[in-house]
């Protein structure tokens, strides 16, 4: 958000997490809050384009109630084997007109979006947005989930292809800063289901996610008991097996649909039937999902294969169960063929805006409100020559008793059977079975073999610093209120303070921007109370682009800086200390500083409830530590130097300055002065020094 309040940075974000993180909520909730914004600027138009949200397919982009980016960029359909022809300059200037204030640009499942897909997207905002900047110069956010399978036919996103070098030295993806999602906020009522989906594509699996898993093996013999659950398979081959399978058992009203092939413009009749006769054997992944022969069952269930509209649902991958059959005869041959399908999609909401256009149809006939109309659709299929042209009018569905591990993906069911074959991937397993909502609608045939890891990658450790020993102190300054009486205020706080805590903090809302150069003298006077502006200037801490917010400090090592709210004026501030570097965390080869003397003078004892010293009248090569509340020695055998030297060499050289014994805790207390900043830690005594400390770590020392 902060980034577009400023809309000065075009930025890259990449928002990758598995199943149940909430990718689809962020989403539309991240679309909602910057409408919000934009429509609370005066002068603001609704109806203008500030904010796109798409997908890849029809399917996915039904389910964020967005577009497909082949639509919204008249990107070609088959990108895999079409190059990008630049758009007409009229249709371009048309486009352009209409995303003349498109700030950001929103694609969900990104794992489905291949290199030449995104290079199309880049290059033709570009050329819409008469820009050569990366995008055309807008902002774009990516959701996903890489642990996916792959694009078909293409690379991944952030793979190079060298078949298509348009940007291969500056390559997009790396233009991405990457935001990981993993709390697990879907399938609430199975968490155990979702956390050991998570840990299998891990390659994690703890044996209770293996036992979880092998509870939901059934024997193929039992598989008649589980009623409406869709099967997937690894092949299309499998596929069309099944679903053939299951048709053919149905004793229920059946009618064969075949397409209708036409031949576009003049030519010889031997031309005509020699290109009809190939479109005939081509695939229907060639025909744009329209088949040759369609096996029409009432009560089977089917899937679109088109995208018909997808504001209405009805798209690629919507599926349903046939109810009902309309036929009609052909005008040439009077043959009684099928000419609408009435389907009951498994979203009520699919088909709403077709079944709205048909409801006197549909109470004339007293068919049931759920169901939506079916009809032919037209489309040009393109043939290995451009000087012939084919179209097909075929019904845009296909029987969907079973799927591809593939086309499930972006949707999920209350039952999935998956087929477990040897081989299966862990991208393939982990599709397939997050398809079910919960554990209980997971049922696999076949071994269960648990996934083995990944290859390890590097891990960044992060660590937190508690924060105990300043006195932070609030203000409101009303913009009515005079300098004089800023001083006075901050005069008197400050002077109350001191007397409690020498370490001061005051940060609020002054009223005074300082954007303005000759607000500059707040600052002086500050400064003169020893306390310095830790935020950086000339940063927005509002919408209004003003700096009226910010913090001052007499303390060492503190960083102040801004986020964003969704619901407040001002931006909400934020004050930290700043981090111990990892790199102070050294080994015997890697030393940062051996330089630092060790003053025997400076050891003592730093503990307010034990308060002991260091004899320094014994000899350098053995100290005696004295608990002086109780006259008694602490350890006789406590070998100083040995300790120190091994301080020396664990972390390059600090500067150890106090040693204090916790007597309730039976734990040596350490203070360590590094590059200026003192350190503390905790550690268990022991009588064998050998034992005693076999690693000093800064960073796990509170500071």
């Amino acid at each position: 958000m902060k980034l577009i309040k400023d809309g000065d940075k075009q930025f890259f974000h990449c928002i990758n997490g598995g199943a149940g993180v909430g990718k689809s909520t962020l989403i539309k909730a991240v679309y909602q809050s910057i409408l919000r914004f934009y429509n609370s600027i005066p002068g603001s138009n609704p109806e203008t384009i500030r904010v796109a949200i798409c997908a890849p397919t029809g399917k996915a982009a039904a389910l964020i109630d967005g577009m497909t980016l082949h639509s919204f960029l008249r990107l070609p359909v088959n990108q895999c084997k079409h190059k990008l022809v630049k758009l007409d300059s009229d249709v371009s200037n048309r486009i352009g007109i209409k995303l003349k204030d498109l700030q950001l640009l929103i694609i969900d499942e990104i794992s489905m979006v291949g290199f030449t897909m995104f290079q199309q997207v880049d290059a033709r905002l570009q050329q819409i947005m008469k820009s050569k900047a990366p995008f055309g110069g807008i902002s774009v956010i990516v959701l996903g989930d890489f642990n996916q399978l792959r694009p078909v036919g293409d690379k991944y996103i952030f793979q190079l292809n060298n078949s298509y070098n348009a940007l291969v030295d500056n390559p997009l993806w790396s233009l991405f800063e990457l935001f990981e999602l993993t709390e697990i906020m879907g399938q609430k009522d199975d968490k155990t289901f979702a956390i050991a989906l998570s840990n299998l594509v891990k390659g994690m699996m703890t044996l209770e996610d293996i036992n979880l898993f092998k509870s939901r093996i059934i024997s193929a013999e039992k598989l008649d008991v589980v009623e409406d659950a869709i099967r997937v398979f690894r092949s299309n081959a499998e596929v069309d097996a099944y679903n053939a399978k299951v048709l053919s058992s149905l004793n229920t009203e059946g009618a064969t649909a075949n397409a209708y092939d036409f031949y576009v413009g003049d030519g010889l009749a031997s031309v005509k039937e020699k290109v009809l006769t190939n479109v005939k054997n081509l695939k229907t992944t060639e025909t744009y999902g329209l088949s040759l022969e369609i096996n029409l069952k009432v009560d089977a269930k089917y899937m679109m294969t088109v995208n018909i509209d997808i504001e209405d649902g009805l798209v690629n991958g919507a599926c349903g169960k046939l109810i009902m059959i309309d036929y009609g005869k052909l005008q040439k041959t009077n043959e009684t063929v099928p000419c609408r399908l009435w389907i009951k999609f498994n979203e009520e909401k699919t088909g709403r805006k077709t079944r709205a256009n048909f409801q006197n149809v549909m109470q004339n006939r007293n068919i049931d409100l759920s169901l939506t109309p079916i009809e032919p659709v037209t489309r040009q299929i393109n043939t290995r020559s451009t000087n012939f042209k084919v179209e097909r009018k075929q019904f845009p569905v296909n029987p969907c008793e079973a799927m591809t591990i593939y086309k499930s993906q972006c949707d999920t069911y209350e039952k999935v059977v998956v087929n477990l074959k040897k081989g299966m991937t862990r991208s393939e397993l982990y599709v397939a079975s997050s398809r079910a909502t919960k554990a209980g609608g997971l049922y696999l045939v076949g071994d269960f073999v648990p996934p083995k890891p990944p290859e390890r990658k590097n891990h960044i450790e992060y660590s937190s610093i508690k924060i105990d020993d300043f006195c932070i102190i609030s203000i409101y300054n009303s913009p009515n209120s005079s300098f004089d009486v800023v001083k006075r205020h901050i005069n008197e706080v400050i002077t109350v303070s001191k007397r409690f805590c020498e370490n001061i903090v005051i940060v609020g809302d002054f009223n005074t921007d300082l954007k303005i150069k000759t607000n500059h003298k707040f600052i002086d006077y500050m400064e003169s109370f020893g306390l310095t502006l830790i935020n950086e200037l000339n940063k927005n801490s509002t919408n209004a682009k003003t700096q009226i917010d910010y913090c001052f400090t007499n303390g060492n090592g503190l960083k102040s800086d801004y986020f964003e709210s969704l619901t407040s004026f001002h931006k909400p501030i934020w004050i930290r200390k700043r981090e111990i570097l990892t790199e102070i965390h050294v080994d015997e080869i890697k030393q940062i500083r051996r330089d630092i003397p060790f003053n025997l003078k400076d050891l003592r004892i730093y503990d307010q409830s034990d308060m002991m010293e260091v004899d320094e009248e014994f000899s350098s090569d053995r100290y005696k530590i004295v608990d002086e509340n109780e006259q008694t020695d602490i350890d006789t055998t406590f070998n100083l130097k040995e300790l120190i030297d091994r301080f020396n060499k664990e972390t390059a050289g600090g500067h150890l300055k106090y040693i204090g014994y916790k007597a309730d805790m039976n734990k040596l207390g350490f203070c360590i002065y590094y590059n200026g900043t003192h350190y503390d830690a905790l550690l268990p005594f022991q009588d064998n020094p050998q034992q005693f400390v076999p690693h000093f770590d800064l960073i796990n020392m509170s500071l």
